[in-house]
């Protein structure tokens, strides 16, 4: 009996030195096991989780067959020897092979077809060449049935090893096979093994030019001639005509009959004379004969013309009471006709309408004035008026416009945008003089630049580029947006700033230029707007918070400022706080004594009513003047707040805060615009942001930072990612997921919608393929309908590998990262083409970085940061104008400067285009700029040519632009100013390599092929991906697919 556990009756045991419980929770290879404990408290074994030696011994001499008995054997399946289950089982397959010919002049070689017999009972294989009577050649069994080796070790060959398309080797003779019978792909099928495609067996060019042609036979006329020479003698069409010669020098209208003779279809045209009207008294102007309606394309010196050479002839139906017929080159108005011609067309034609011509009152056609083409000597209007008047008058000003602009320039800043390295970045002032609408550009002086600063364009008016010589198209002040891109005289300027003059002008001729350019200067300047119609626009829409401090604005004084500004406008707008009235009292310039007129509110003023009821009095500095105080002054109180604002922001604004503005703008393409529509952020409470679901005049979505898109999504409005013709790219966050995403919204358009939705359709089709994002694709998270937008939501990449290589002052990547680039494209291209899908607008910018994060190192040479990019893992997106094979296929695809040949010259283009473009992208990522910089296509073709050599002749012919060749050549002239600037900055490909190591032969290898003239020996997707220069390349990074639900 064991002692009580009390005080005084419990012992220590100096052997017992662990006293923690045992671990019962492990971890192994990734997964959690729970484990029995063994040992207890004080390291004493627990018997509860142990078998006894009974139980182990029980277990070790357990014999499973004595309780469930014997296992059963199946039976063996019957034994059958090979011979017996693969007698008369034979694979056949058609092949051919090529014999070359040394002792015969006219041939070359010699294609024999083949039949390759494979005996399945014993692996042996036979080559049979059908029998051709009368060939000379010895034909039959070229092989015997046998086991053929493969090669000298001693392998052999097996039905495993042959498949359509490859070419297989039998004792040193190659041959190609192409095909095999129905029983043959079902055996193949069976066993696993998928055939290659079929393929067409080559012809003997020997044999196809011994083949005779077709014999033609032509069918015997029915018509009887004798019939036609009995019933239709001495039977003449009469008809009156005149000749309208008026058009040549001294012409005159000329009376003329015209017989047309029906027993053999021949016509003759007799001449009437007047007396003493001058001319020979010679009645027959055209003597009698058959009539071709066309002999233009016969030679004149044949006497007589045949069926065989014209095949169609004037008949009785081409002559009608006023039609105008030509007849060997003179235009005939046929103006009445005798009374046996009218009762010939009742009775044979069914014709009863012969009413007659006058043709004494026909008036005379002006001649028309051609001006011709502008020589380039003096300006366009000095030109012109030689061509009006042989004293040439002095071209007409416009008096009133010089004198109302007499003095006023408008000055902008401008850097110049080149891919030569020396003029990157030099810096502009461009003059552009209102009074006469001309430019003059000076460069300002640089010390130890190297290039003498002065003026750099004389006084002239620049064109537009794309606009023709005779109708030009000039710059205006519309064309000058911050941020613009301008070409004058092929040398391409970027808008950097303007003058405060300049946002002054436009700001007071607001009608006359568009809303975006005064935008960009006002917000290069810092100022807000400074109309009723901009302040109305600029409120916060939907706002209903009535707490003001709890909105938290942006934290400047001037903000808020501007903020309360709006209230008192609104004050001005409604007068008194307590009118629950939908009327808005508005004052002319002299009252009447009556009081005022009443008009409705807008609805942009309806916001402002709201809005400024439940804000006007928060804060006492800006308590609202009442309406009667300014009426009573004689001046608008709206204007003189706006101008004490626009001081105290002046004053405001300090040299730190203009260089933290410059370091935090963010980049924009270069076919992007400013965002005009940007707003205060909106209050964190989803309930109060709501969509305007306004647009603007092109259809783009006016939106609010913080508006909610789609409440299934609450993607909630942060910055405009970019700006194009399709639409607007919008960074929301999708609270749903709380990530951030890129919401493509595209206008409101009927044909960009239209456009949106093929765009879907392809993405779906590429995920549908795709589940593992090996296609290295954009991935469409959602798309939905927002008031007529179609958005589209994809994943946030970084930027795209052209903005990046921009920032990076167009600097070129390395060699590697290039080579890693063109293979991540290479593989997109690759599935798009196994879909039958061609991209069509392969390019840079639609090449985007999973993460553009980058490291800056700084350059002492140069004396500037250059980056290169940690990760250059892209994705493919836009895929707007893809195409699949049996869609209809547009003329013109690709952006310019990537477009390829087939393209420019309309020989029909398929998946060939794409390679041009990724051979174009890849240059472009080696050198840093564009290989072929142009806008215009016989330009193009000259580039085409000066960089790759001539273009082939066959292709020249086949093209409909053959307006580009003269003789199956370039039409191209190279002593003009396009063509020195083609000699001068293109040159041989090769020329542009930047080293001498193997990577960049193999390179410009891959190119070369890649910028094949013909689409049929340009490398395809599958065959550039194993070219050399990717020896050793894996993709190992794959899309990340989010589970997003969808919203019709």
């Amino acid at each position: 009996m064991a002692l009580p556990f009390l005080p005084g009756n419990a012992f220590t045991d100096p052997t017992k030195t662990k006293f923690h419980r045992s671990q019962t929770l492990g971890w192994k290879n990734g997964y959690s096991l729970p484990k029995a404990p063994e040992i207890g408290i004080g390291g004493d074994p627990i018997p509860v989780n142990k078998l006894t030696q009974e139980e182990l011994d029980e277990l070790a001499n357990l014999k499973p067959s004595l309780t469930y008995g014997q296992k059963v054997q199946a039976p063996p399946e019957d034994f059958v020897p090979a011979h017996v289950a693969f007698d008369k089982k034979v694979l056949l397959f058609f092949g051919y092979f090529k014999q070359t010919v040394h002792e015969s002049s006219g041939e070359y070689y010699r294609v024999r077809p083949v039949k390759v017999y494979y005996y399945l009972e014993d692996d042996s294989i036979a080559v049979v060449e059908p029998v051709v009577s009368n060939s000379g050649i010895p034909q039959g069994k070229l092989i015997k049935r046998q086991r053929l080796p493969k090669n000298d070790l001693g392998e052999y060959w097996h039905w495993k090893d042959l498949n359509l398309g490859i070419n297989v080797t039998f004792y040193g003779k190659v041959f190609h096979l192409y095909d095999c019978d129905a029983w043959t792909k079902e055996y193949m099928a069976s066993e696993g093994i998928e055939l290659n495609q079929p393929e067409l067996p080559e012809t003997d060019p020997y044999t196809e030019s011994r083949k005779q042609p077709l014999r033609s036979y032509k069918t015997p006329s029915s018509f009887d001639k004798l019939k036609q020479f009995i019933e239709l003698d001495r039977k003449v069409l009469r008809f009156y005509c005149v000749w309208d010669d008026r058009d040549s020098m001294f012409g005159e209208m000329r009376p003329c009959i015209i017989h047309y003779y029906l027993v053999d279809d021949t016509v003759e045209i007799r001449e009437v004379h007047a007396a003493n009207d001058g001319r020979d008294p010679f009645p027959v102007l055209v003597c009698r004969q058959k009539l071709p309606k066309d002999r233009t394309s016969f030679p004149s010196c044949v006497l007589e013309l045949s069926d065989h050479e014209i095949k169609d002839w004037f008949s009785p139906r081409d002559f009608m009471v006023g039609q105008t017929l030509f007849i060997l080159g003179r235009r005939l108005l046929l103006h009445d006709c005798d009374e046996f011609t009218k009762n010939y067309y009742r009775k044979t034609f069914g014709i009863t309408d012969f009413t007659s011509v006058d043709v004494k009152g026909l008036p005379r056609e002006p001649l028309p004035k051609d001006v011709p083409p502008y020589n380039g000597f003096g300006s366009l209007e000095d030109s012109l008026q030689s061509c009006l008047s042989l004293v040439p008058q002095p071209p007409k000003k416009d008096f009133i416009k010089m004198l109302e602009n007499d003095h006023k320039v408008l000055r902008y800043a401008a850097t110049m945008e080149s891919f030569r390295p020396e003029d990157k970045n030099r810096r502009f002032i461009i003059y552009y003089r209102l009074a006469d609408d001309m430019l003059t550009i000076y460069e300002p002086p640089v010390r130890n630049a190297g290039i003498i600063g002065g003026k750099f364009l004389e006084r002239t008016h620049a064109t537009k580029p794309g606009s023709s010589v005779d109708n030009p198209e000039f710059y205006t002040p519309a064309d000058f947006q911050i941020g613009a891109l301008i070409q004058i005289f092929k040398h391409r300027f970027r808008i950097t700033d303007a003058d405060e003059y300049v946002l002054k002008y436009l700001e007071s001729h607001a009608r006359i230029y568009p809303i975006d350019t005064i935008n960009s200067i006002r917000e290069k300047h810092g100022r807000p707007p400074t109309t009723t119609e901009e302040l109305v626009a600029s409120v916060p829409q939907g706002d209903t918070d009535p707490n003001l401090q709890k909105r938290q604005p942006s934290g400047t004084k001037t903000e808020y400022q501007r903020r309360f500004l709006f209230f008192d406008l609104c004050y001005f707008l409604v007068g008194a706080p307590s009118s629950d009235s939908l009327t808005v009292s508005v004052t002319k310039s002299k009252m009447p004594r009556n009081g005022r007129r009443k008009r409705s509110l807008s609805s942009g003023e309806d916001s402002l009513v709201s809005y400024y009821s439940k804000h006007r009095c928060l804060e006492r500095e800006y308590s609202p003047v009442s309406e009667t105080r300014h009426l009573k002054r004689g001046s608008s109180p709206i204007r003189s707040r706006e101008r004490r604002h626009n001081r105290q922001l002046t004053r405001n604004r300090s040299r730190s805060t203009r260089r933290s503005d410059r370091k935090t703008r963010r980049h924009k393409h270069r076919n992007d615009f400013p965002d005009s529509h940007a707003k205060p952020t909106c209050v964190d409470d989803p309930g109060r942001c709501f969509s305007s679901n306004k647009d603007d005049d092109d259809g783009h979505l006016i939106y609010h930072q913080g508006d909610m898109l789609h409440s299934r999504l609450t993607d909630e409005i942060n910055t405009l990612l970019g700006e194009g013709t399709f639409g607007k790219v919008l960074d929301c966050h999708d609270r749903k997921s709380n990530s951030y995403v890129a919401v493509k919204v595209i206008k409101n358009v009927e044909k960009y919608r239209e456009a949106a939705k093929l765009e879907i359709k392809v993405l779906e089709k590429i995920q549908q393929r795709d589940r593992n994002g090996r296609s290295l694709c954009i991935v469409l998270l959602d798309w939905f309908n927002h008031h007529g937008h179609m958005c589209l939501v994809f994943e946030k990449m970084g930027l795209s590998v052209f903005d990046f290589m921009k920032d990076n002052n167009y600097e070129p990547y390395p060699l590697e990262q290039v080579r890693h680039i063109s293979y991540q494209l290479l593989v997109s291209v690759k599935f798009l083409h196994d879909m039958k899908l061609s991209h069509t607008d392969l390019k840079p910018e639609n090449m985007l970085f999973v993460n553009s994060d980058c490291n800056v190192t700084y350059n002492p040479r140069l004396k500037r940061d250059e980056r290169e990019v940690k990760s250059s893992d892209m994705r493919l997106i836009d895929f707007g104008s893809a195409t699949f094979d049996h869609e209809h296929h547009s003329t013109v695809v690709s952006t310019r400067h990537y477009r390829a040949p087939e393209v420019i010259l309309e020989l029909g283009w398929s998946y060939p285009c794409d390679m041009w473009s990724v051979g174009c992208i890849m240059f472009e990522l080696y050198t840093g700029f564009t290989l072929f910089q142009t806008h215009e296509n016989r330009e193009h073709l000259a580039m085409m040519k000066r960089i790759l050599g001539p273009i082939p002749s066959h292709m020249a012919k086949k093209s409909r632009k053959t307006k580009y060749f003269y003789k199956g050549k370039l039409d191209w002239d190279e002593r003009s100013s396009a063509g020195r600037y083609v000699r001068e900055n293109c040159k041989a490909l090769k020329k542009y390599k930047r080293g001498d190591g193997e990577t960049h032969e193999l390179f410009f290898n891959l190119i070369e092929h890649l910028l094949e003239y013909e689409p049929d020996r340009r490398l395809s997707a599958k065959e550039a991906i194993c070219h050399p220069f990717f020896y050793g390349m894996i993709i190992h990074s794959s899309v990340n697919r989010h589970s997003h639900s969808k919203s019709r």
